[in-house]
């Protein structure tokens, strides 16, 4: 009878990337890929939930695996089968040229991200992808601004600035940003509204989905709001501490297919 109402009750399966769905090598396994393909023919639909941008999702995995695609932390949504996406949100050019010369001169590295580009303004420039810009005046950018990524050494001063951002620009969400397997944190900005609960929400919502029917599997800081929203927030054994905390159930690790083990054991009878 329980297997029955695990099987009745989710209807959407939401996946974070990085430490979640990708092992280390930033690779999806061949049992993950096999598990989606299976549970999408018995009728579940696969959301990718990511703060990867639109072309760097596309690089690491196979997009026609899932049915939508939340990336930029919910700045934009793409459905797989129409290949049709809507901009949820952007930071205003002003807001991004203000607060970039509030940080400048304390961060490490600032990262400006649109749906296409990471825009390298300062520190190192890992070129990896051709998606991968360095640039040394904002002018260069003509696309529309998502998020920004701001790295500051000094935790008083992360603390300091994401406060100072927060309370001086209210058309942006601004959070600190932890990955999993890293003790590493940064300034994450957003446009106002957008997270990835909200974007997860509205859509779920256009599908007469509830939160409740919805397994979530996330590992980083910003996973907390979705992870113990939905029906079944699940922490990768990796995640950090404050993933663990809100959610209801801990797999193994993104290098062990923690989805797969978590999905076969609960919902996949």
């Amino acid at each position: 009878m329980l297997l029955l109402f695990w099987v009745i009750m989710y209807k959407l399966i939401a996946v974070d990337f990085d430490g979640t769905l990708l092992d280390d090598k930033k690779m999806m396994s061949i049992k993950t890929i096999n598990k989606f393909k299976s549970l999408r023919e018995k009728g579940y639909l696969i959301v990718a939930v990511t703060a990867r941008n639109f072309n760097s999702a596309k690089a690491v995995v196979d997009i026609n695996l899932f049915d939508y695609l939340i990336v930029n932390n919910g700045a934009y949504l793409y459905d797989v089968r129409l290949k049709k996406g809507e901009t949820l949100g952007v930071i205003s050019k002003d807001s991004v040229l203000n607060i970039i010369n509030d940080v400048k001169n304390v961060s490490n590295d600032i990262i400006v991200i649109s749906n296409y580009n990471y825009f390298y303004y300062k520190g190192k420039f890992p070129f990896r992808y051709f998606f991968d810009k360095k640039i040394n005046s904002l002018d260069k950018i003509k696309e529309d601004i998502m998020r920004i990524n701001i790295i500051i050494n000094n935790e008083f001063d992360i603390n300091y600035y994401n406060d100072f951002i927060r309370n001086k620009y209210l058309d942006v969400n601004c959070f600190i940003m932890q990955d999993s397997g890293s003790n590493n944190k940064r300034i994450s900005v957003n446009p106002k509204g957008i997270n990835k609960k909200n974007i997860l929400e509205k859509l779920a919502l256009s599908l007469n989905i509830k939160l409740e029917e919805i397994i979530f599997f996330g590992d980083g800081l910003n996973d907390v709001e979705l992870i113990e929203s939905v029906g079944c927030g699940v922490a990768m054994k990796n995640a950090v501490s404050e993933v663990k905390d809100k959610a209801k159930y801990i797999t193994l690790s993104n290098n062990e297919d923690g989805i797969v083990a978590f999905l076969d054991k609960f919902l996949d009878k």
